[in-house]
């Protein structure tokens, strides 16, 4: 009871940063993380005009130690042989303090954001910045991929532990996916319904949709044993 009452101090609720999320400066149910996700979504869905694969990224983390790896944040891009490589943009990265009462922001800056190819893979990388101690940061970016056939997907549980973690999709009724959860937590939040004329093509054809919402809550940080195999065989996703 003690701990619902202290955690319910962050805003799980929606992106918005609060008083709460930034005094608060421990998570009893994992001491030692270095860092907490208090509020991330996902939404993916065809584009009703080019018909691409958009996804809108949004992620709120509290950093309880300001040596944290997650104040370095990376984005990786499916880049082909031939054809067109998956895009991001309206990246928008902020760090939040409270500092003599005050809350102050810092703001990555496009020239802050770095790019790396490798061999079917791009890497946009960005630094937060003014870290200290109990900052809280909050990023977002859409990502347009020509590649339908490979939908987009989704991980509830990373090295840190997950206060709220949330995955929408639309799916038009004509495509056809595997869709399986994996890992060993159930979800807590399980909805679809069905969208009527969610894209429209030439001479009168449509399409619904299927609309899913996914939620976790309270997800504990994935801890890899030795003499584990694959880590997407584990991690709940």
């Amino acid at each position: 009871l003690i701990s619902s009452t202290l955690n319910a101090q962050f805003n799980t609720k929606s992106f918005e940063v609060t008083e709460g999320d930034l005094t608060r400066n421990t998570y009893l149910r994992d001491t030692i993380s270095d860092a907490l996700i208090i509020y991330e979504k996902g939404n993916s869905f065809i584009h009703k005009k080019n018909f691409k694969l958009i996804t809108e990224v949004e992620r709120k983390v509290k950093i309880f130690n300001k040596n944290s790896d997650e104040t370095t944040v990376e984005i990786y891009l499916y880049k082909p042989d031939k054809g067109s490589a998956e895009e991001v943009r309206d990246i928008e990265a902020i760090t939040y303090n409270y500092e003599n009462g005050f809350r102050t922001q810092a703001r990555v800056k496009p020239s802050d954001i770095f790019r790396e190819e490798k061999k079917n893979l791009i890497i946009l990388k960005f630094t937060m910045p003014k870290i200290k101690d109990n900052s809280v940061i909050t990023y977002k970016y859409t990502k347009t991929s020509d590649y339908i056939y490979n939908f987009e997907g989704w991980r509830f549980q990373s090295d840190i532990p997950t206060l709220y973690s949330e995955y929408n999709t639309s799916i038009p009724g004509n495509y056809q996916y595997n869709i399986k959860l994996v890992g060993y937590k159930e979800l807590d939040e399980h909805t679809s319904h069905l969208k009527r004329h969610c894209l429209e093509g030439g001479n009168g054809s449509y399409a619904d949709c299927s609309v899913t919402k996914y939620v976790m809550k309270n997800v504990p940080a994935f801890i890899e044993e030795d003499y584990m195999t694959a880590v997407d065989n584990y991690i709940s996703q």
